[in-house]
């Protein structure tokens, strides 16, 4: 219901017939594929002059997950080397890194889900490091459902490594602080998306459209993003594809897990409500803060949507505790 499928011929018409009193037909998405099989990376190079290919799997999960978590493994040591490289001054190798992009591209061309299922091993202490290489594995797999030659899954897989070096260069107070960052410590955090593109062009051999994604990785459509405010017709392709892998994987790791109770909750934007922080991110008492989710932009670091919902039991809280204060109406307990 929610994703949709193509009726391709009278027998799919028939079946759904039998099973469906009703369907919603998307007229602007039917045929699509005939009409315009490249239509959506104009600014991708040869898209316009060819059809798209198409990328059948290869192999199956069973066959693929071994190889799989190799490869993950591989490349998880090999970011984290760039990122300490980084660090120390160092240029990034970029003959390895697009060596390792190879790989990741040549398993999520085998068995897609393989690749993807080792992204949702997270780990804490890593999170950087392994944000980068989800974001490059994220990237490929979309590229690949939008039907990208190898080519342009190789050049996308190292945008999407590349994208967040730049952070770097931020001091880990800031980098790692779980709670809202004031005013100059997000200001410092933003410019990471320059710094990274100035230590992208400083390496040999560099993608110039890994520099252009790691500068402008967190522009808006709407002009509203940073560091140009550039609207949707200059935002390219890639950044758009590496923006939208970016934000999944950070809105589906768990970096803080806080504990809070809903107070709010917002009709219109419901995993954006006002809720009462209790827990910090190591499950324990905090001083009381009411927040209200919506105004925060859920893209930076820091900043907080509803994970999931959980008991009061589960972490030795008495509801009744705050409600005899009079801070909580009909609330919900909720991880933040």
């Amino acid at each position: 219901m929610f994703q949709g499928f193509e009726l391709k011929n009278q027998e799919d018409v028939d079946a759904v017939r039998q099973e469906c009193q009703f369907v919603y037909i998307d007229v602007d998405k039917q045929n699509s594929a005939l009409k315009s099989p490249h239509k959506v990376s104009p600014y991708i190079s040869g898209s316009l002059e060819k059809p798209l290919p198409t990328h059948p799997r290869k192999s199956s999960f069973i066959q693929e997950i071994d190889q799989a978590a190799h490869t993950y493994g591989q490349t998880s040591d090999l970011v984290r080397g760039f990122m300490e490289d980084v660090q120390l001054g160092r240029v990034i190798n970029v003959a390895i890194a697009k060596k390792v992009v190879a790989a990741c591209v040549d398993s999520i061309l085998h068995a897609p889900d393989a690749l993807l299922w080792m992204t949702q091993l997270k780990h804490r202490d890593m999170y950087t490091a392994q944000h980068s290489m989800n974001v490059c594995i994220l990237s490929i797999a979309l590229g690949r459902h939008i039907n990208l030659p190898e080519t342009e899954l190789n050049n996308l897989g190292l945008c999407g490594m590349m994208h967040d070096m730049g952070k770097m260069k931020v001091p880990l107070e800031i980098l790692n602080k779980p709670a809202r960052l004031e005013p100059d410590e997000l200001k410092i955090m933003q410019s990471h998306s320059l710094q990274g593109g100035k230590l992208l062009l400083s390496s040999k051999d560099m993608y110039s459209g890994a520099i252009d994604v790691a500068r402008s990785h967190h522009e808006h459509l709407d002009g509203a993003g940073y560091p140009y405010h550039l609207t949707d017709v200059q935002i390219t392709p890639y950044s758009r594809i590496v923006t939208i892998a970016d934000v999944y994987d950070a809105i589906s790791s768990d970096r803080v897990g806080e504990i809070a109770v809903v107070i709010e909750v917002n009709p219109l934007h419901k995993l954006k409500p006002k809720i009462l922080l209790l827990l910090n991110e190591n499950k324990q008492r905090q001083p009381l803060r009411m927040v209200d989710l919506l105004l925060m932009d859920g893209m930076e670091v820091g900043n907080r949507t509803i994970k999931n919902i959980v008991r009061a039991e589960q972490y030795n809280i008495d509801l009744s505790e705050y409600y005899n204060l009079g801070l909580i109406g009909k609330g919900l307990l909720s991880t933040a």
